[in-house]
């Protein structure tokens, strides 16, 4: 196997092992939110923990969304590559 395609596959596995990761980080912070959300409506916690609860569930599904993406590249790179 050549350097550059050694090179490329240990990339694709990185980001995948780091989706698998941020994808168990999106779900503990869309509980979170939704935890935060129900204390919000109990008056147990304020609109600025609720605020801060669905900002930090929207950036690990940006995360996620991003990862994905570099994922999907790099295998439409490989499967180019083949031919």
């Amino acid at each position: 196997m050549a350097q550059g395609a050694k090179l490329h596959l240990l990339r694709l596995v990185c980001v995948r092992r780091e989706l698998a990761l941020e994808k168990q980080i999106e779900e503990a912070r869309r509980r979170e939110a939704a935890l935060v959300r129900r204390a919000f409506a109990l008056d147990v916690k304020t609109a600025l923990d609720l605020s801060a609860a669905e900002s930090n569930a929207r950036e690990a599904h940006l995360s996620v969304l991003t990862l994905t993406q570099d994922e999907n590249r790099g295998r439409r790179s490989r499967a180019s590559s083949r031919t």
